[in-house]
Order: structure tokens, then sequence, then C-alpha cells
């Protein structure tokens, strides 16, 4: 202290104190600042590792002794509720590939002696010729060996779907044929079980030795025999059918024709039509635009619209000349006789040709395998399907009718995939025959889970006698016939008549025009049936674009009425031939289930440019009246060189009007307007389908007189 007792003062750091660094404690808070950024939230309290239990190697090893343990106790249940340790049988079907390979040879293999099983005929099918039944004591294991002609596409389809395995007999230098091909991408299509290849040294030789181990890859699935009704063996009745649990069989929703009067708007309908009237937006639109066209026009904030305009002469005034129609006639341009024929030269030397007798009844009988008909039916298609591709959507306007009267039924869109388009709008009438669902994949899970957790019914490997009630007698003509006989048990649904959508692709076989609404043959899953469907774009956009042909390209979606099937399912569709066979055209598997899936046919009407200035053109040969240009005139147009555009004013009384354009046109350019419509596919649907008759590989008989005078 200082010596007068004053107080000393204390010492003041300067500017040149040391200042150390913080110390850095990282991410580590305190609990006081946890409970700041928490502001009062309190977490879900976390098992820390001290308190978690951790099994130790005895007690792991006891818990995989339990569980297979407890494996082994249920696979000997199974066995003795079966009554037999060997389980069902193993249905084999033997299937040629080769019009010169006989399946006999296999057959006849498998029932000797050397092959090492017991041949034994089983009564359930003694309907069937040249099957029987096999058991391999070595194994342990039944087989059931059943010979399938491919003459009969229907059954060797139908069999295909139930068999645990196929067995393919091949020739040894060929291998398949063209029918064998034909039935290999129909099971290919469809989906194939395990299966064994066996090539025949020389017909009807024995082919080569085969390893009956190779056939137990598969696992049975569970399958329905049936057997004969004074069958020796214990029955006992193992359920009766449930009147008030038995699903109905009505297909299609009953009509009522009084739901579509008009009635009184509900407390809710009123509070909602006041609610979107006052939010309703205001839109400025051209004096005379009906509530119809004003739903095409879009409310551009920032649409830029060039008043200028060039100055226009008469409308007689440098008119251009019109177009040729058609292309001429290609057999117009052949000499009158038929049996000369002219080649010019350099010389313009001419040589005739003298048809010869045997020239000309060689021409005769060439025509006479001839369908004129079938020739002018296929031209036509084929003409289509060609301007189609060349020139998409493209339309003619007529000059006869009112384009407004022709097309009253498409509107414009701004954009194809952000305009709006009600579901609900203006539905067909078969709609009210129809199912939905409110969320399809929602239904398909818990129904397939109902069924899965069912244990109701006969279990896999038991032999029932199944009463079925009101069966056509037409059943029976295909069992005594010796055809495969399927019985499917439907699920909850799938009786029930809704709009079904298939993703195919195009068989790279089929290289005729399949037509959009053309009927076909469908094979869906266990199903089959004829319809008549459209086909679509496969996008995700809840609008699809409607396609004219199917194409060879890319996946396409066909929607088409028919029962409600739950996917997954395979799909084969089949063209019916005049001559009675049935040419494969897609294969595909089922997409969904759904009515308001949208699908837009678009056209495009297109008209020239012939005076240009600038951003604005006169266009001409898009309509031909002045009324037509005033009803589409809210309606966007586009060019063929990315051109944007709108109808500003019609001028004069034959169809030309004034355009404005985001960007000068070219003289070559071709203005567009595009056009939609949606569209549903036809009620066409019919269970019955014919068989197909036997497959003939259809070929051109060429006489050889036709390339002597070629070198």
């Amino acid at each position: 202290m200082a010596a007068n007792g004053e107080k000393q003062q204390g010492h003041r750091p300067g500017v040149y104190k040391q200042k150390n660094k913080g110390h850095k404690h990282g991410k580590h808070r305190t609990k006081g600042d946890l409970e700041r950024d928490n502001k009062g939230r309190v977490s879900v309290t976390v098992i820390s590792k001290k308190q978690r239990r951790e099994q130790r190697k005895m007690d792991r090893r006891h818990n995989a002794n339990q569980l297979r343990r407890n494996k082994k106790d249920m696979v000997l249940a199974e066995k003795r509720r079966l009554g037999s340790k060997d389980g069902p049988p193993h249905l084999v079907v033997v299937v040629t590939l080769h019009a010169q390979v006989s399946a006999n040879a296999v057959t006849k293999l498998l029932r000797e002696e050397g092959a090492g099983g017991i041949v034994h005929q089983e009564r359930f099918i003694s309907g069937v010729p040249d099957s029987f039944g096999l058991m391999l004591p070595r194994f342990k294991q039944r087989f059931i060996v059943m010979n399938q002609s491919t003459a009969d596409l229907h059954s060797l389809l139908d069999i295909a779907k139930v068999a645990d395995s196929l067995v393919f007999v091949l020739d040894p230098t060929e291998g398949w044929d063209s029918y064998g091909d034909y039935c290999l991408s129909c099971l290919f299509a469809q989906g194939l079980p395990s299966h064994a290849l066996l090539s025949q040294i020389d017909a009807p030789a024995d082919p080569l030795p085969m390893n009956i181990s190779a056939l137990r890859v598969a696992k049975p699935g569970k399958d329905v025999d049936m057997i004969d009704g004074g069958a020796e063996e214990p029955t006992r009745v193992l359920m009766r059918a449930d009147p008030s649990r038995r699903e109905s069989l009505q297909a299609e929703a009953e009509v009522d024709p009084m739901d579509g009067e008009q009635t009184w708007p509900t407390e809710a309908e009123l509070l909602e039509a006041e609610e979107s009237r006052k939010n309703k937006r205001v839109m400025k639109v051209p004096k005379g635009t009906s509530d119809y066209q004003a739903a095409w026009i879009v409310d551009e904030e920032n649409e830029d619209v060039d008043g200028e305009s060039s100055e226009e002469d008469d409308d007689d005034d440098d008119m251009m000349d019109e177009a040729m129609e058609g292309d001429e006639d290609l057999h117009s341009q052949e000499p009158t006789s038929s049996c000369v024929s002219e080649d010019d030269d350099a010389e313009e030397e001419e040589e005739e040709v003298v048809c010869t007798p045997e020239r000309a009844g060689a021409d005769q009988r060439y025509d006479a395998n001839i369908d004129k008909a079938a020739e002018e039916e296929g031209l036509q298609r084929y003409r289509e399907a060609r301007a189609n591709e060349m020139f998409p959507d493209e339309v003619d306007t007529p000059r006869d009718t009112s384009a407004r009267n022709r097309f009253q039924r498409y509107r414009g869109l701004k954009s194809f995939r952000a305009s709006p388009w009600d579901p609900m709008e203006n539905l067909p009438p078969d709609y009210s025959r129809i199912f939905q669902f409110q969320s399809f994949e929602r239904t398909r899970r818990r129904i397939l889970t109902e069924a899965a957790a069912e244990d109701e019914g006969a279990m896999v490997g038991w032999y029932v006698t199944l009463h079925v009630m009101d069966v056509p007698s037409s059943v029976m003509d295909n069992v005594q016939a010796g055809r495969p006989l399927v019985l499917v048990s439907l699920l909850p649904h799938e009786q029930k008549m809704s709009v079904m959508h298939l993703l195919v692709r195009r068989h790279p076989s089929n290289t005729e025009p399949i037509k959009s609404k053309e009927e076909l043959i469908f094979h869906c899953g266990f199903r089959r049936f004829r319809a008549s469907p459209i086909f679509s774009q496969h996008t995700s956009a809840d609008k699809h674009k409607m396609e004219r042909f199917l194409r060879p390209d890319a996946p396409t979606v066909v929607s088409v009425y028919a029962p409600i099937t739950f996917n997954p399912a395979g799909v084969l569709l089949f063209k019916q031939r005049d001559d009675g066979a049935q040419d494969l055209v897609a294969t595909g598997s089922l997409l969904s289930c759904d009515p308001q899936r949208i699908v837009l046919k678009r056209i495009v009407i297109s008209g020239h440019p012939f005076k240009i200035n600038r951003r604005s053109a006169v266009v001409r040969y898009m309509f031909f009246n002045r009324d037509d240009i005033m009803w589409f005139k809210p309606v966007e147009l586009r060019t063929k060189w990315g051109r944007r555009g709108h109808i500003k004013e019609a001028l004069g009384t034959h169809g030309h009007m004034k355009c404005v354009f985001d960007n000068q046109l070219p003289s070559q350019d071709t203005v567009l307007m595009n056009l939609y419509k949606r569209v549903y596919p036809r009620w066409t649907f019919d269970p019955f389908v014919v068989r197909p008759s036997p497959w003939v590989k259809r070929e051109v008989t060429v006489d050889m007189h036709d390339f002597e005078d070629m070198e």
C-alpha cells in the first residue's frame, strides 16, 4: 500500500497485452445450451449401448437350433398331413418343336426299365392320349408325363401354365422349324416353367439319354386334378360353398337411366360453387368468344403481341398455284399391251417380247392364288400407315363441310402436359356399365395378402373332387377330345368389367399394320377373349397421346374393356386370319385398371403462309370460310420450324387470316393447329374365342419362268 494510506490503482493492460486463443470445445455443448436450442422440446429417449443387451455366442447357437427344429417339425407335419412322404406328382409335358421328330420316342425311353422308374397308369389321366405316371424310388419323386401336340395352340398355352416342367424335343440338324419358333415365341411371352431340351438322333429313333433329375427343379404349385367319381380312395367332405360368402357373378353394373337427370344441388355443392365463383380469375377474351372457346385460352402476363402488319393488297394478287392433288397412278404408265415391253436406251431402240403360252398360263396360275379383296384391303392399310408415318396426325380440312361442325368434339390445348382436362367430363354410356377402384394398387395388395393368409380349402398335394354348378356341355366336349381342363379360382372383383390397360411390345415376326380399334384376340393370364382396343403412348403424364397404329419401335399401352385382372399377368395379342390361323401380334404384361386414364386423339390441320412481313403472316388453306376462323381463333398456332403464334383476324371470306408469331417465318415453313379429343375403346368384348386352325407358313409361290430372262 501507499505510504500515505491511499488505495493503489489497479493495473490496466495496454494495447500490447497478450491474448491467448480460447478453448476449442468442438461440438460439445452444455446442458444449458441444449435447453436453449431445444426451447422446451423433449427428444425421444434412446437406449444407450450400456442398456442394450447383447446375446452371447451360446444364446445365438441355441436360437439357431430352435429355428432349425421348428422348420423340421413343420416339414414332417406337412408330410403326415399329405399322407405320403413322396408329395404331389410332378407334371412333365413333352412338346415337339419340329415336324420330323416324335414325342413318342421320349415317352418310350422313359417307360423302359433302364430309366430306373416304375410306370403305372393313373385314372385321372386316362383321357389324355399317351400319358402315364412314373415313380422314381431313388429320388422319392412321382411324375406325370403327358404329350401335348403343338397343333392346338390354345391347349399348348393352357397346359404350359400349370405344368411343372416342359421337355422340348428338337431336330439334331435344324433344331426347330418355323412353327416351332412360333410356339416358342408364344411360350416365352407367356412365361416358361423349368424346361429341358432333347435332340432326337434319327426319327423314329430314340433321343439322346436324359437325366430325369433335371426335371426336378421346379416346385409343384397349387394344382387341382380331376379324378373319376368312383375312385377307391376314401373321400370326405372338406367344405361346402357358403351362399353368404359366395362372390357375385355380376359382370356389369346396373344402369339407371334416371342417373343423368338434373337434381337439386346439395348444400355442399352450393358452397363449393360459391367458393369457386369468388376465386374465379377474370380473363380478357375477344368479343364474341363463348365459354367453351375461353377454356382454350391460357392468360399470359408477359405475352407480347405485335400490332405491326403489312399492307395487304387484294386477295387475288400474288395468288399461288394450286398444289397438284394426288400422285400419278403407276399402273397408267404401263404399256397397253401386257405382252410388249419397251426399253429406252441411248440409241432409242425398241425391243418387242412376245408372251409365250407357257408364260401366260403361269401368270394365270399366279393370279388365281391372289385374293383381290385382301390385296385391296392390305394396300389401303399400308397407305394409311405410311401416310401417318410421313405426316403424323395430319388431316385435310373439308371443303364441303364447316370445320367447326366437322371438328366440334375437338379442342385446343396450350400445353399438352400442363393444360387441365377433367377425366369425368362427357363420359360415354359404356362407362355406366363398368366398375372402378379408388386405388387399384392398394386393393390389389389387400386382396393378395388376404388370399395368401387364408387357410381354408384344399392344401397342396391333396386329391379333391369338385362339384361345379351350371357347367356348359361344351366343357365336357373339350375333355372328351383330349384337351386339358384347367380350373382357376377367381379373386374378388375379377369377374367384373372395367377398363384394363396392357403394356405390350410388337412382336418382330409381325410386319402388317395393326390399326387402333381393330378386333384382336387377347390371352391375359388364364383368360382368352376378343375385343377392340385403342393404342396410346406409355408416359408418366396425366394425358396420353393416342397411336393410330401399333408402333414397332416403342412399348405401347393397349386399353380395352375387359374383366378385372390383378397383375402380374402375361399378355399375348393375336390377330385372326381369313384362313382361321392366328398371328402373334404383340406380347407384354398387365399394367393397371384405370377408367380415368385420359387418352387423347390428336389431329393436325395445316396452312400455308403466302405473305410474310416480319412477325406477321397471311395464312391460307387452313380454313375456307370466315366463321371457322373466328371459331378456332383462341387456339394457339405452331409451325414445323418451331414458331408459335395465334390468329389475329380474318381477311375476306375465303379463309385467309392474319397471324402473328414469336419470330419471322421462313417462306418454306408450314403453319399447324393441334386439336384434341378424348377417345375410348369399343365395347366388343366376347369371351368365346374360336380355336385356331393348324398354322401354315405363308409363302409366295414363284414360277421359274419369271426369272428365265433375268441375268
